[in-house]
């Protein structure tokens, strides 16, 4: 069991890793979605698909700054969505180079797609650690 200062600084360094995480992805995927399709992109199921992952993170990281006990479940929510989705999109670049494709921004796509989602791996196991963390009883 981890003593409650380090489940909050854990609680803390997820929050910060997701409120940097999101600082990130969300102008760069929209503004990739946008050049790639234009407005109607913003509707396409892959970018709503990112959304949605978006909107768990932010709901759990602002559930966490204002010490809501719903906030690690919806950081485990949002992070394992964001993993999945990021590794769907990793193993996709892969087949498409194999099948003789190109990539949007070029190879380099290949080097970043897995080191992504290695990032959103590990914001997944920082907010698993504070859902499993035994909680006490209140006998």
């Amino acid at each position: 069991m981890l003593p409650s200062s380090d489940t909050r600084k854990l609680t803390g360094a997820v929050t910060a890793f997701t409120f940097a995480w999101l600082l990130v992805y969300v102008p760069l995927e929209t503004y990739v979605t946008l050049s790639i399709a234009g407005l109607h992109g913003l509707v396409y199921a892959s970018y709503v698909m990112n959304v949605v992952g978006m909107g768990l993170m932010l709901w759990g990281a602002v559930s966490a700054r204002r010490g809501q006990p719903s906030a690690p479940g919806l950081l485990t929510a949002g992070w394992s969505w964001t993993a999945a989705t990021f590794w769907r999109a990793t193993s996709d670049r892969f087949w498409w180079i194999s099948r003789g494709g190109t990539l949007y921004a070029g190879t380099i796509e290949l080097w970043l797609g897995p080191i992504f989602t290695a990032l959103a791996v590990m914001g997944l196991a920082g907010s698993l650690i504070l859902v499993l963390k035994p909680q006490p009883r209140a006998d």
